[in-house]
């Protein structure tokens, strides 16, 4: 009897392997898509894009959109949990503590590439963004000098996330023996 179990615990897991790689897989396809969905409707953009299809999927010239990888990631780990008969609910518990944090670490990303930042601010925390990285309108350097800062909007996204992974791990430890699997 306990052998049974060992093999379908080691079935499962190899199963949730083989469904993390499918969704990985699918989830960058679907950032790229909704990038380019999402992308300016001039030539550095659409235009480019439609000249050149294959660019759309070339994920590391930039160009992903993390709600495509979660949308469309999510519902390839359903199709690929339904196909294979698989609890979906629990994989997706699985992987629900994780999104938090990750999207809080990665946002660091969009500090270092100097793209996730709003409007100007007094604050001491503003950033300087480098003119060659600024949206219109800021890149009116006679109306937003060099010295202008700027929100960081990716640190508040961070910190927003950070804390959401903090209640959510509490939550899931406080409350262990009380939850249903899934």
């Amino acid at each position: 009897m306990p052998a049974a179990r060992s093999n379908e615990g080691r079935t499962q897991r190899q199963s949730l392997g083989h469904a993390c790689l499918d969704s990985r897989a699918s989830a960058a396809r679907s950032a790229a898509v909704l990038c380019f969905i999402q992308s300016p409707r001039d030539a550095s953009g659409l235009g480019r894009y439609l000249e050149n299809p294959g660019e759309i999927l070339q994920i590391w010239n930039g160009g992903i959109h993390i709600f495509g990888a979660f949308l469309l990631g999510g519902a390839a780990l359903l199709i690929y949990s339904r196909i294979k008969r698989l609890p979906a609910l629990i994989y997706l518990d699985a992987i629900a503590l994780a999104l938090p944090l990750a999207q809080a670490i990665g946002r660091w990303g969009n500090f270092i590439n100097q793209e996730l930042y709003g409007p100007p601010t007094p604050l001491p925390w503003g950033l300087r963004i480098d003119p060659e990285h600024r949206l219109r309108p800021y890149n009116d350097l006679n109306q937003y000098p060099e010295s202008t800062r700027f929100h960081p909007l990716f640190l508040y996204e961070s910190l927003w996330n950070a804390l959401g992974f903090c209640l959510l791990y509490w939550l899931s430890r406080r409350f262990a023996k009380s939850l249903k699997k899934g």
